[in-house]
């Protein structure tokens, strides 16, 4: 897919209403990025809710991370507390 095709995507679906787990919204926001060629995928997750931030990284990246769980190491970070080294 060129850009122009991309661009072309975007127009298309702005607006558009989807519904997921039983909410209705509109699609609003993109995020588009340069294919890069590489020979290695990781994986990296970021949540957030009100207890703290779970982040989970995995050197086994890619479509197949979730054959390869038992790979990613996660950690909590509690909200009330400060990061350290």
């Amino acid at each position: 897919m060129d850009l122009a095709q991309v661009v072309a995507f975007v127009k298309e679906c702005l607006g558009v209403e989807v519904e997921m787990s039983g909410c209705k919204a509109p699609i609003t926001t993109f995020i588009i990025e340069p294919f890069v060629p590489h020979d290695q995928e990781y994986y990296l997750s970021i949540v957030f809710d009100r207890l703290g931030y779970t982040i989970s990284f995995s050197e086994c990246g890619g479509i197949e991370i979730e054959e390869n769980w038992d790979k990613v190491k996660t950690i909590f970070l509690p909200t009330e507390k400060p990061m350290t080294l």
